[in-house]
């Protein structure tokens, strides 16, 4: 359901908090993006690997919600 609105859409930001595992999220992920169509991954696991990671200890809500508005 919802990568079928997903795909109606020409921007979207998908999140998936608090993932164990790239593995864990896997069948989750669309199998390509188009130009305007974003995922952020948080995970508290540090074994990540192949992917654009950004270590961040904690923002203030102000901070989050800048950070997630310039991606």
């Amino acid at each position: 359901v919802v990568y079928k609105y997903l795909a109606s859409v020409p921007s979207w930001l998908l999140i998936l908090d608090n993932a164990e595992s790239a593995e864990a999220i896997k069948e989750y992920l669309p199998k390509t993006l188009k130009e305007g169509q974003h995922i952020l991954i948080t995970s508290r696991s540090s074994e990540w690997v192949e992917v654009s990671r950004v270590d961040i200890k904690g923002l203030l809500p102000e901070k989050a919600v800048e950070y997630v508005q310039y991606m």
